[in-house]
């Protein structure tokens, strides 16, 4: 009895913090909003996928910690290479608030991401 409570504990704890699939990611930085459609795929620890947006796709690479995530993508901006870096709280399994830092122009925004749809497992 005490190993299949603790079974499903484990399950239950593991689940709700997976944020695979796919996310509407809204940022703004000094006014100016943009939009992108993320999908991520997470495995343990490790946050995985593509962010694309009007300029084209952008691979991702992050980590989820607790309710913690973060996330990186590397784009462009008028021909000049461009780092995205995302860091925000799970507030739930739709809902991602935080803040991104364009890392070359060294200035911050916020963002909010919703999730769209669950990855199936």
């Amino acid at each position: 009895m005490m190993l299949l409570l603790a079974l499903m504990v484990f399950v239950a704890a593991t689940d709700a913090h997976s944020l695979g699939g796919s996310w509407q990611v809204r940022s703004n930085v000094f006014g100016s909003e943009s939009d992108r459609t993320c999908t991520f795929v997470q495995e343990d620890s490790v946050l995985k996928g593509t962010c694309t947006s009007d300029h084209g796709a952008d691979l991702v690479a992050g980590k989820v910690e607790d309710h913690r995530v973060t996330w990186q993508l590397k784009t462009q901006d008028a021909g000049k290479p461009l780092t995205l870096e995302f860091t925000g709280t799970a507030r739930s399994d739709k809902d991602i608030v935080g803040t991104v830092s364009l890392v070359e122009l060294g200035v911050d925004g916020e963002f909010t991401a919703t999730r769209t749809n669950k990855e199936r497992n």
